[in-house]
């Protein structure tokens, strides 16, 4: 049984798909009516000699259908052999060269159409943009900072181009820069810093820049491209919106009418609405979502849905803040203490039922350091935030494709076992299931062996731990009610002594 060939549609990565475990499988599927690649420059090679794996699969999908449309918005990268090797992907023998395909396209027989759908885009949100920047001030005030964020690394190059051109002077902030310290040229923390100190104007930045930074020095900023997760929109404008800011916040979202990403600004809408409602009230969500997109009656219906989400807020918080005022005016009296408790380990805590409820930091260092060997074997950027208690243990980033992964960390003495989650790192698995991994290292007591990553492990079924061992009662807890003991007189009354 190929699972490839289980459904009639299927979406995949390019990078499950190339790997030598899943390629063979790709190879022995039936063919497909028709194959979609985005970003599909990423299907690169250097030269014939040097193919990436990612090329490879490429030229595995090519045979597998007569349809191959591949979506890029940098199908040219200035290298006459890197592109003609990616045209070859659509047709191995009729484009050997730039000409050739100029030549059949004349002739009105090119056997596909490069269109830059997504340059003209990106035309029409630059004039947008530009105007919503004369109107806010930045090109009149230059101590006026800018945010701006992206989804990917080349529209941030395509954007800092432009605001070059515009004479402002621009940063950027992107996930192939290393942290490095504000005294280290090309780091994040440097760029940061230049942002605060006015060096630069604007900051333009993916989702690298999306936490861990404080920016309360910036009040406007701007989404060029909508995040599919809302808590990666929250992060965004939680850089500007905190503590130390001054100002009111200004937060646009770009996105085109009537285009899958309008659908997703609705969408994201409806889940900070959730969130919400879920918080009860929470400072943080009370911005007011602006859909910035002139003549879009869309965006005017987006805007009343915020304004009347924000009421209904208002109300609520005013309820909360007149329950909280009750709870002050109440005052603790007549306090008695009826026992001591004395909280002890478990009598039976090296019992081998029980000892797998205990951390073993040798087994647990082992598990990590083996952990972290992979992801550097990856090409990533790794960091130890095991003693900061976030839920995780490790924050590994691939500076090539910006993917960002909280890594909690299990090790396992045997070949198999049981694993469990704190109350912490389960919540923030369900809060970051875009992000969060699960890596789980058996063998800790011999040869520790990586078992095979898990995405998203808040999708499985956990059960809570709760088990009672047996009950206690104390002697003297019984005698102590047959005790005489002289009780206080009820209220107003008089006792004669004799």
């Amino acid at each position: 049984m190929n699972f490839w060939n289980d459904k009639p549609q299927i979406i995949t990565s390019m990078d499950l798909a190339k790997r030598d475990e899943i390629l063979p499988s790709v190879r022995q599927a039936d063919d497909w009516d028709l194959i979609i690649v985005d970003e599909a420059h990423r299907m690169s090679a250097r030269d014939t000699e040097h193919k990436s794996e990612r090329y490879r699969l490429g030229e595995l999908l090519r045979e597998k259908t007569a349809h191959f449309l591949l979506l890029t918005a940098t199908p040219h990268k200035g290298d006459p052999t890197n592109f003609s090797l990616f045209l070859q992907l659509l047709d191995q023998e009729a484009y050997a060269d730039v000409k050739s395909i100029h030549d059949a396209m004349d002739r009105w027989e090119a056997a596909c159409y490069l269109r830059r759908t997504k340059e003209v885009m990106h035309e029409i949100k630059l004039s947008r943009l530009e105007a919503q920047l004369t109107e806010q001030g930045i090109f009149a005030d230059p101590n006026l900072r800018l945010l701006i964020f992206t989804e990917y690394k080349d529209t941030l190059d395509y954007l800092v181009s432009k605001f070059r051109s515009w004479n402002l002077t621009v940063g950027l902030i992107h996930g192939s820069m290393k942290p490095g310290s504000r005294d280290e040229e090309e780091t994040r923390l440097w760029a940061e810093r230049n942002f605060w100190d006015l060096k630069t104007q604007v900051l333009v930045a993916t989702e690298a820049a999306g936490e861990g930074i404080n920016l309360q020095c910036c009040h406007v900023l701007f989404n060029y491209d909508i995040p599919w997760n809302p808590n990666r929109l929250e992060q965004r404008m939680g850089r500007i919106h905190r503590y130390g800011q001054t100002k009111d916040c200004l937060i646009f979202n770009f996105f085109a009418q009537n285009t899958v990403e309008g659908r997703v600004l609705q969408k994201l809408v409806e889940k900070l609405q959730e969130i919400r409602d879920a918080l009860d009230d929470d400072a943080v969500f009370n911005k007011h979502l602006v859909a910035q997109d002139q003549g879009d009656p869309s965006a005017i219906g987006l805007a009343e849905l915020e304004a009347q989400k924000l009421h209904e807020l208002e109300r609520r918080r005013d309820l909360r803040l007149t329950e909280l005022a009750r709870q002050r005016s109440l005052s603790l009296q007549g306090v008695e203490r009826i026992g001591v408790a004395v909280a002890m380990p478990h009598p039976e805590r090296n019992v081998p039922a029980h000892t797998h409820l205990k951390t073993d930091p040798e087994t647990e260092r082992k598990a990590v350091e083996t952990i972290i060997a992979y992801e550097k074997a990856r090409g990533c950027k790794i960091e130890d935030v095991q003693n900061q208690n976030l839920g995780f243990d490790l924050r590994s980033l691939d500076p090539l494709t910006g993917e960002l992964r909280l890594i909690e960390a299990k090790g396992i003495g045997a070949a198999t076992g049981t694993i469990f989650l704190s109350p912490n790192e389960k919540r923030i698995a369900e809060d970051r299931r875009d992000l969060y991994w699960l890596y789980i290292v058996t063998h800790c007591d011999t040869e520790p062996q990586l078992q095979e990553p898990i995405r998203d492990p808040a999708r499985f079924p956990w059960h809570e731990v709760k088990k009672v061992e047996h009950y206690r009662l104390e002697v003297n807890a019984m005698t102590q009610p047959m005790q005489m003991r002289e009780e206080s007189p009820p209220y107003g009354a008089d006792y004669l002594s004799k």
